[in-house]
């Protein structure tokens, strides 16, 4: 037989007990020795086919409008394998296309989705740029499922040259329904005009 190597970081004395040499052994092991290579082999489950935990990803949707209209524009979940307890996420736009008219109540809940928005602008954007923050939460503990959770609106400007007008996703944080911070991403998404976009 060959000899069993480490594969993993376990403590020095447990990895020694881990690597004896079996081919030649020519007596039992002792007490501490199977302790030992017991510890190595728990050690050993715990660190093999632990699943990764599951990443959010929060969605920004992808629209059309046009120049001097007002543009909902949907937030939603996807990935969740677990209730989401609340998130933020910031989204930021160009000022010289979009700007957002009422910044303190630009989103509303979509039906059946307990809790409220809160939204605001930040500071942070580059310049010409404007930073919507959205926070969802339910005070009474509620908890969200993968689908669209908030509607912003975002209100066109008539001279808006036609083209994809990118509403880029950032600071995304998403905890679960006990305050535990949960792996999430976002990505951008876009406000099409005057047309077809690509």
């Amino acid at each position: 037989m060959v000899a069993v190597r480490k594969r993993f970081s376990f403590p020095a004395n447990v990895a020694r007990a881990y690597t004896v040499r079996m081919k030649g052994e020519t007596s039992m092991p002792t007490a501490r020795t199977r302790v030992l290579q017991s510890m190595a082999a728990v050690l050993l489950l715990a660190t093999v086919g632990q699943p990764a935990a599951a990443s959010v990803a929060i969605d920004i949707g992808r629209v059309t409008g046009q120049p001097g209209n007002v543009v909902a524009v949907p937030i939603s979940i996807s990935g969740a394998s677990n209730p989401v307890g609340g998130l933020q996420v910031d989204i930021t736009f160009s000022q010289a296309v979009l700007s957002v008219a009422n910044p303190s109540s630009a989103c509303s809940v979509a039906p059946g989705v307990p809790g409220s928005a809160s939204t605001a602008l930040v500071d942070g954007a580059p310049a010409g740029m404007g930073r919507l923050r959205v926070i969802l939460f339910d005070v009474g503990g509620g908890a969200y499922a993968n689908g669209t959770l908030v509607t912003c609106n975002f209100d066109v400007a008539a001279n808006a040259p036609g083209g994809l007008h990118v509403l880029q996703g950032s600071g995304v944080e998403v905890s679960d329904p006990q305050g535990n911070a949960v792996p999430a991403t976002v990505g951008s998404g876009s406000i099409c005009t005057g047309g077809c976009c690509p």
